[in-house]
This record gives C-alpha cells, sequence and structure tokens, in this order.
C-alpha cells in the first residue's frame, strides 16, 4: 500500500494506492553552503510576529476556521479494538498531519496543507472536532513539535533555514527564523553541510533539541550520518548548539526526558544507536552491541535505525525499522530497557512488511505507528502494555488506507493523524485523516 523507506528518512516518500496521489516527505533540513549560520553565531534578530500571511498578529486568532462538525449528532463507528475515526471535516481533509502533541488543554498539529506551500496547524480541545488556523508557514514543512511546562513549540524547516514557533497554547504563535545555528562545513571533506532537526522535547528550564548532520547527496546517501547535534533554548526562539556530542559517526532522530535525564536514538554506522545525557549537555553513546544490528540471516547490507522512542513507568521504548540497502521490505523494530543503557529486543505481530514513525505513552502503556507496506497490519498502529511486545490493533477492514504519520495520547483519548488513500485520485493530494481511541 504505502512506499517502503530507505535508510534516509528525510527522503522516504508516503503514497496512497494511487501514483499521483504521492505525497513527498518534508525535508527536515537545511541543505547548505553559505546559508547556515556558523556554529557560534551572533544573536539573530528578535523574534517577531509575522503578517497574516504566516501568522496572525496580536496574540489572537480571529481568522482560525472552525469545524462546521457537530460530533454529538454524527456517530462515530468502531473498531473491534476501539478505534474510530473522527466525522469528515475540512480541516482533517485539507491538512496531511505529520506531528501531534497534547498540550494539556487541546491536541495541536502541524502537517502538509493540500491548498498551500507550507505548514498548517489544526487544534482540537476533544480529538474529534478539529479547527484549522489561519497561521501557516509559507515554504516551510514540518520537522518537530512538542509541548511543556513553558509552552508549545514547533520547528519548521525551510530551504535554507529552520524556523522555530512558540506558543503559550498552541493557538497564537510567534516565529523565529534561522533559529537554529549549525557548523558551516562538513568536518572531514570541508565542504558544505546539511542539517536537521528531528525531534524536541520540553525540560526544566526550557527545551532541548535533536537532529544530525547527513552528507550532501541526492541518491543513494548511505547508512552514515556524518555526525549527532544537540541544541538547547530557555525560551523556544534563541537556541546554543552543544560543542561535541558522543561519538562523531552517528545521528540523532529522537529524544525523551527520562527519570535519570534524556535518552536520544537514532542511526550509527548502519546500525541502530542510542545515547544518554544527565543534564542534556553532557552525551555519551550507548556501547554498542549485536541486537542494535540486523537480525541473523538478514542481508548483509542490512541497515538498522532507532526512529522514535517513549518512555513511562521506569521503562524505556525505542522504535525503528531495518531493512537491506538499495530497497526492498522494511520491518519493523522495538526495544526496551529499564536504564537507557542495556536493551532488549521486543517483538511484534505483523512488524514483517512494517514501518515504525512514531511511539507514544499512552495510559495504558504504549502505541507505534507508521504507514504499512502490505496489508499484514493494515492500519498500521501497534499497542504494548509494558513495551516489551506488541499487538496489532489495525487490522479491521475499515482501516484500509489509513497510513499513520504520528500519535498523541491524553489522560482520556488517544490520537493518530495521517493520510487516507482509500478515495479516488486527486490532483490536490491525499486526504487527511484522524482516528481516535476512548481510554477507560
Amino acid at each position: 500500500m504505502f512506499a517502503s523507506l530507505g535508510p534516509n528518512p528525510d527522503r522516504r516518500r508516503w503514497t496512497g494506492r494511487f501514483s499521483s496521489a504521492l505525497i513527498l516527505i518534508p525535508l527536515l533540513a537545511a541543505a547548505v553552503g553559505c546559508s547556515v549560520a556558523p556554529a557560534n553565531p551572533t544573536p539573530s534578530a528578535s523574534p517577531v510576529t509575522a503578517s497574516p500571511a504566516s501568522i496572525v498578529p496580536g496574540g489572537s486568532a480571529p481568522d482560525r476556521t472552525e469545524s462546521a462538525v457537530d460530533p454529538t449528532a454524527v456517530p462515530l463507528p468502531t473498531t473491534s479494538t476501539g478505534w474510530s475515526r473522527v466525522p469528515a471535516q475540512a480541516s482533517v481533509a485539507g491538512v496531511q498531519l505529520q506531528r501531534i502533541i497534547w498540550t494539556g488543554a487541546r491536541f495541536v498539529g502541524i502537517g502538509v496543507a493540500r491548498d498551500a506551500d507550507g505548514t498548517a496547524i489544526l487544534d482540537s480541545p476533544d480529538g474529534v472536532t478539529w479547527s484549522r488556523q489561519a497561521a501557516f508557514g509559507a515554504n516551510q514543512l514540518p520537522a518537530a513539535l512538542a509541548a511543556g511546562p513553558h509552552g508549545v513549540l514547533a520547528v519548521l524547516a525551510g530551504d535554507d533555514h529552520v524556523a522555530a514557533w512558540s506558543s503559550p497554547d498552541g493557538l497564537t504563535w510567534t516565529v523565529r527564523e534561522d533559529a537554529f545555528p549549525g557548523p558551516t562545513a562538513d568536518g572531514a571533506s570541508g565542504g558544505p553541510i546539511r542539517f536537521i532537526v528531528r525531534d524536541i522535547v520540553a525540560t526544566e528550564t526550557g527545551w532541548l533539541a535533536v537532529g544530525r548532520v547527513d552528507p550532501v547527496c541526492q541518491l543513494d546517501c548511505g547508512t552514515d550520518p556524518v555526525r549527532p547535534l544537540v541544541w538547547t533554548s530557555r525560551d523556544g526562539s534563541t537556541w546554543t548548539a552543544q560543542d561535541e556530542v558522543g561519538e562523531p559517526r552517528g545521528g540523532m532522530n529522537a529524544v525523551a526526558r527520562t527519570g535519570d535525564g534524556f535518552v536520544a536514538v537514532g542511526l550509527g554506522r548502519s546500525r541502530a544507536a542510542v545515547w544518554m545525557s544527565g543534564d542534556g549537555s553532557t552525551w555519551s553513546p550507548v556501547a554498542d552491541a549485536p541486537l542494535l544490528h540486523a537480525l541473523p540471516g538478514a542481508d548483509p547490507s542490512s541497515w538498522v535505525e532507532m526512529i522514535g522512542v517513549a518512555a513511562a513507568d521506569g521503562v524505556i521504548v525505542a522504535v525503528g525499522m531495518d531493512g537491506p540497502q538499495g530497497g526492498g521490505d522494511n520491518s519493523i523494530r522495538a526495544w526496551w530497557s529499564r536504564d537507557g543503557r542495556l536493551w532488549s529486543d521486543a517483538p511484534g505481530e505483523s512488524f514483517a512488511g512494517g514501518q515504525a514513525f512514531a511511539v507514544t505513552a499512552t495510559p495504558a502503556g504504549f502505541l507505534l505507528a507508521g504507514p504499512p507496506v502490505t496489508t499484514r497490519c493494515l492500519g498500521g498502529m501497534w499497542e504494548s502494555a509494558d513495551g516489551r511486545s506488541w499487538t496489532c490493533v489495525a487490522s479491521d477492514a475499515a482501516f484500509a488506507g489509513f497510513g499513520p504519520y504520528a500519535v498523541a495520547s491524553s489522560p482520556a483519548l488517544v490520537v493518530a493523524v495521517g493520510l487516507d488513500s482509500s478515495g479516488p485520485d486527486s490532483d490536490d493530494g491525499v486526504p487527511g485523516t484522524v482516528w481516535i481511541k476512548r481510554i477507560g
């Protein structure tokens, strides 16, 4: 159903049944020559509130498009595992949401707008009725999204810069362009570099972001990133890059806060990689181990990569994929750990032919999601009570065409967002869709 992913996650393509429904994954990077800020830049200009073309001025959102759906009047069909698709509404269909978070008061999602060149923002107090905000980033695509004690932070990537959008509530936004400093050259070759912000997490004093430097290339980029990157910020607008982050060859894809600090996961030299930090400033790589490599009997060229990480109740869960170099079916991989240093494999039914894009902690355990390549787990969602084993919860026929990108949870509701390729072909791309599951 969906295109298989290669080892470079920023050139993956997500598609439905029809060729013209193809949607390119956002390029979450700044591919640069002279346009990227130096590693120790002078402070940038103060953050500004942009014009109505990108963000509503004055801290209000009068042009916010409210949904016309009355959720009490529209029954939600429920699958055998308790999942329901939200009622049809223009705000949802018009945006392929690719990041989703719970702020404590509402769900906020960012994604690619089907009717505009940039990122759109949706919000919902209940996961059922969604409103589209007037603000969207022209020529900027979603990279990361997080919520915490300091509000909501969205990272958007343009052709030659990475912007930070900060908000106290997920409804009004302040934007700083060129928020993230990056290295100016590849230390090995002296040539241009390409850096990526992949994930952010709230800290006690502000925010922490992780990413990577990747080779500058168009095809067959290989599976060896140049080095991991970490940034910190107190206000979400002004960011400082950490000088050194563990071993030089590796790239961070996701980060989570644990009881003892932070854990980041990603890619090493064709293998999964993990980094630990007590304070977010000093990082150390976790020792290599056989379970971070391809499974016994796999193609010798196979790569393994951790894509997402979540922590809850003293358990750390990481999810990712493996696959052969040069193409072929991927398989989902999952791991669990108590301390982030000693890891165990976590098997799952129908992992073969699946893709892992996201994982989140829920009141019932953990939820893993990703667009399916095959029909073994039709809707691409798996649940686990403890992170040690996974069960497909999206095998009902109602899930046909659903490709989940991201998941989030409130105390009462789990939300999965993505695309719906079950309908007819369309010139403006595949519509977005939202599924929910009530807890308790």
